[in-house]
């Protein structure tokens, strides 16, 4: 069976070798072009793919940090339980508070204690915070009943604190409330980011709670990224990062308290500063292939293969 050529490559061996190989110039810059926005496109998807990846990541994380915040809760839900039936017990008196922080078996999961009468007012309190007094705990004890909360979060003196609010009644009536709370601590959080792979930050209104980034962060995006929106890419100083953000407590009451999630950018765009460089090598060498390839096919003698004599091209 005789060999045809396609159109084109018989009209460039038609012309004179001038003339093909100008034809053939733009010929290779299509090529280039096709090439180059296949490139583009699979560089744009490759970036889309690493962004929701990281947000995905990002997303995971914040579940991760619930959960565990959640199963804090539970823990402090249970001894406040055990405080209630005491304190129901000595109807009331703050000797229930005084036993509960003496005990080893209550307090290695729990560093507040404080017990109120049935109008809200504080009766006797126990913190490891230095200064936290009767007056604070009336304070914050107020913002969390007029909230309607039986699980809350107080901030004192920069230090923060997850409570669980239990009441206790006697004869069908209510008799006071119980509060125990445990502190989330620097260790806490260092504790949570390891687990979920990221960096925490824990804002308290107008300001930085607990922050387990590096010392290279710049103190001022920081601060920025707590005025910033819930999620998206920052600049932190030691590289970027997709932050997202979600409310601790909700409602319009004070203290507002969020925590932000931070997951590094860094290795994703490493991954597509190795593709893009891979792109470019890919590029280049079919570039250089598929002119070459052009420039053989139409320099190639119009005979089809195997044939000889004269009967060839006939």
């Amino acid at each position: 069976m005789a060999f045809t050529a396609p159109p084109m490559v018989r009209l460039l061996r038609s012309l004179q070798p001038s003339l093909r190989s100008r034809l053939l110039l733009p010929l290779v810059f299509v090529i280039a072009g096709l090439t180059g926005a296949t490139l583009l496109v699979v560089r744009h998807s490759t970036e889309t793919q690493a962004q929701a990846q990281i947000e995905q990541e990002a997303r995971n994380a914040i579940l991760t940090v619930q959960a565990a915040l959640n199963q804090r809760e539970l823990i402090l839900s249970k001894k406040a339980d055990l405080l209630a039936m005491v304190a129901y017990m000595r109807n009331g008196d703050s000797s229930a508070i005084d036993e509960a922080s003496d005990d080893t078996w209550q307090s290695g999961d729990c560093d507040l204690f404080a017990i109120s009468d049935a109008k809200g007012k504080v009766l006797s309190v126990h913190s490891r915070a230095v200064g936290f007094s009767s007056a604070n705990a009336n304070e914050l004890l107020g913002h969390s009943l007029k909230a309607n909360r039986s699980s809350d979060w107080w901030v004192y003196h920069g230090r923060i604190f997850q409570i669980v609010l239990k009441p206790y009644y006697g004869e069908g009536s209510l008799l006071g409330r119980v509060v125990v709370g445990r502190e989330f601590s620097d260790k806490d959080a260092r504790d949570l980011a390891s687990i979920s792979s990221s960096q925490i930050l824990v804002y308290a209104n107008d300001a930085t709670i607990l922050n387990t980034l590096s010392s290279a962060a710049n103190p001022s995006a920081v601060e920025q990224l707590r005025r910033t929106t819930r999620r998206g890419m920052v600049s932190l100083g030691d590289g970027p990062f997709f932050a997202m953000s979600v409310p601790i407590t909700g409602g319009d009451t004070e203290p507002g308290i969020s925590l932000t999630v931070l997951k590094s950018y860094g290795s994703a765009l490493a991954a597509l500063d190795e593709s893009k460089h891979l792109l470019i090598a890919l590029g280049i060498g079919a570039l250089a292939i598929g002119g070459l390839f052009v420039y053989v096919i139409a320099d190639r003698p119009n005979r089809p293969s195997g044939c000889a004599g004269r009967d060839c091209g006939r």
